[in-house]
C-alpha cells in the first residue's frame, strides 16, 4: 500500500477509536488492527503526528499501581476525521470497519529468544541511543506501557516481550517511521578546500538530524561565523543539516518540546578565517534546516559574521540575528517576525506577519510586497526602502544619515524619521482623512501640515538637512 495512502488510514482509524471515548496505546492497536494491520512502531509516530497537529490530547490516569497514558480527541481531530470521510471515497471498505469496530485479527507473532521486560527494554533503550533522550525516554515509556497492559491482559512477561519480534527489527522500524536519523558520509568529490583539510588532517563530515513534524515546538539554534539557509522540507520533516570535523561540533538537546542546537568550536581558528584559507569548510559550508509547512512553532537562529537567508516559511514566530552580515527574508508567514543584526542590509520581500520587527545598524533596509498589522523597519547609516508595505495599524520607518523611499505604502498611522538625507515617494490613501506633521531644517517640505478633526489617522514625516517630497495616491 502507498505510504501517504496508508498514513491517512491510520490516522483515521485512531481519530475513530478515539471518537467513541479515550483510549490508551494497547487498546488502540487491538481495535485499530480490526481494520489494517498496526504495530506498536507504527502507532506511536501517528499519535505524535496527531497531538502535534492538535487532533488530540493527553492525560494521565492511575491505573494498578502506575500511571497510564490517555489519549482523547479534540474537536480539529473530530473535524478531520469528517473530512477523511467525505474526500476519500475509494477507502469505503476501510470505513466500513471503522463503523463495525468490533472485528478482531489476530497478529502473527516472529519468534525471538526469551526476553524479559527489563532486558526487552534495556536493549532497546541502547539500540535507541542516537535519538535525543527525552524522545528516547517517551519511546521506552510508551513499550513499557504496552508490555504491562498485555500482562494485564494474561500474558506471561516473555510472551508479552516475544509479541514484539526481534528487538532489532523493531528499533529499526522505530527509527523509520518516527522519521529519525543521523547519516555521515565523506563527500564523493572533495572540492579543494576540501582536500586541503585532509592533508592538514582534519576530516569534513556530512551528518543530517531528522524528526518527524510535530516533534518540537520551538528550535533554538546559536552559532558563530557559520552561514544559515532555512526553507521547507519536501516531505514534512524536520531536518538539519552539518558538517563538522575536529574543531567544530553540533550538540542537538531536547528540553520539553524544545529542540537546542549548539555549536562549539574547539580551537582557535580565527587567523585561518581571517587569512581566508578555508581552513574550517565546516564553517564555511554553513547549515541548512528544513521545516514542515506549516509549522506551528517558534524558531530562533543566532549567528555572527554570517548570512541568514529565510525562505518561504510557514510558522508561529521567527527571530533571526547575527552580525557583520545580512539576513533575506522571502515569502515567509509568521504571526510574529524578528530580525536584528549590525554592519549588514535587511531585505524583507513577500511576507506576511501580525508583527514585524527589522533592525540594523549601518545597513541598508529594504521592505517590499509586505503586509503587517504593525511593522516597524529601523536603521542607521544606511538608506531605508519601502515598496507596497501595507500595514493594517502602524507604520514606522527610520534612519539617520539616510534617505527614506516610499513607493506606494499604507497604514492607518505612518511615521518616516531620518537625519540628514531627503524622505521621497508615495503614500496610498485618500488624503483629507489624514492628519499630517512634517518638519525638516535646511530643505524643501512638499507636505506641509494639516489638522483633519475627527480622525485618528495620521502621516508624521521628520528630517534635518534634507527634502520632503511625499505625495499621496489613490
Amino acid at each position: 500500500m502507498d505510504t501517504q495512502l496508508k498514513r491517512g488510514m491510520l490516522e483515521a482509524c485512531v481519530l475513530s477509536v478515539l471518537q467513541k471515548g479515550d483510549s490508551y496505546g494497547y487498546q488502540i492497536i487491538k481495535e485499530v488492527a480490526a481494520c489494517v494491520p498496526i504495530s506498536e512502531s507504527t502507532l506511536y509516530p501517528v499519535l505524535k503526528r496527531l497531538e502535534g497537529a492538535g487532533c488530540l490530547s493527553t492525560f494521565t490516569q492511575e491505573h494498578n499501581g502506575r500511571l497510564r497514558r490517555y489519549y482523547q480527541i479534540t474537536p480539529p481531530g473530530r473535524q478531520r476525521l469528517r473530512d477523511f470521510l467525505a474526500q476519500w471515497q475509494q477507502v469505503m471498505q476501510v470505513y466500513r470497519f471503522i463503523e463495525k469496530n468490533n472485528q478482531q485479527n489476530a497478529g502473527e507473532n516472529t519468534g525471538v529468544t526469551a526476553m524479559e521486560k527489563q532486558q526487552f527494554l534495556a536493549k532497546l533503550e541502547a539500540l535507541l541511543s542516537g535519538i535525543p533522550a527525552s524522545d528516547r525516554e517517551q519511546i521506552l515509556d510508551f513499550y513499557r506501557e504496552i508490555i504491562e497492559d498485555r500482562i494485564e491482559n494474561g500474558a506471561s512477561e516473555a510472551a508479552a516481550v516475544a509479541d514484539f519480534g526481534n528487538v532489532e527489527h523493531l528499533a529499526q522500524e522505530i527509527l523509520q517511521e518516527n522519521a529519525y536519523s543521523q547519516k555521515e558520509q565523506q563527500p564523493d568529490q572533495p572540492q579543494p578546500a576540501q582536500q586541503q583539510e585532509e592533508r592538514r588532517g582534519n576530516k569534513c563530515v556530512y551528518r543530517e538530524y531528522r524528526a518527524m513534524a510535530g516533534a518540537f515546538d520551538k528550535i533554538v539554534i546559536n552559532a558563530r561565523n557559520t552561514k544559515f539557509f532555512i526553507r521547507p522540507s519536501q516531505d514534512g520533516a524536520i531536518r538539519f543539516c552539518y558538517y563538522e570535523d575536529q574543531d567544530v561540533r553540533y550538540n542537538l538537546n531536547k528540553e520539553g518540546n524544545t529542540l537546542h542546537i549548539e555549536q562549539t568550536i574547539e580551537k582557535k581558528w580565527h587567523w585561518y578565517f581571517l587569512l581566508g584559507v578555508g581552513y574550517h569548510s565546516a564553517l564555511t559550508k554553513g547549515v541548512v534546516l528544513e521545516l514542515p509547512t506549516p509549522y506551528e512553532g517558534w524558531l530562533e537562529a543566532a549567528t555572527t559574521n554570517a548570512r541568514i537567508v529565510l525562505e518561504n516559511l510557514h510558522l508561529n514566530r521567527l527571530e533571526a540575528v547575527t552580525t557583520n552580515a545580512a539576513i533575506e527574508v522571502k515569502g515567509v508567514q509568521a504571526q510574529e517576525l524578528v530580525t536584528n543584526t549590525t554592519n549588514g542590509s535587511i531585505t524583507i520581500e513577500n511576507t506576511q506577519a501580525q508583527r514585524l520587527n527589522a533592525h540594523t545598524h549601518n545597513g541598508r533596509m529594504t521592505l517590499w510586497d509586505v503586509m503587517s498589522k504593525n511593522c516597524e523597519a529601523a536603521t542607521s547609516n544606511g538608506k531605508l526602502e519601502l515598496g507596497n508595505v501595507q500595514a493594517e495599524d502602524w507604520l514606522h520607518g527610520q534612519t539617520s544619515n539616510g534617505g527614506i523611499e516610499l513607493w506606494g505604502v499604507s497604514g492607518f498611522v505612518m511615521d518616516f524619521h531620518t537625519s540628514n538625507a531627503s524622505v521621497s515617494g508615495t503614500v496610498k490613501g485618500d488624503e483629507s482623512l489624514y492628519n499630517i506633521m512634517s518638519t525638516t531644517s535646511n530643505g524643501s517640505n512638499e507636505l506641509g501640515r494639516r489638522v483633519v478633526a475627527q480622525s485618528r489617522r495620521s502621516l508624521s514625516v521628520k528630517t534635518t538637512n534634507g527634502n520632503i517630497r511625499v505625495r499621496f495616491e489613490q
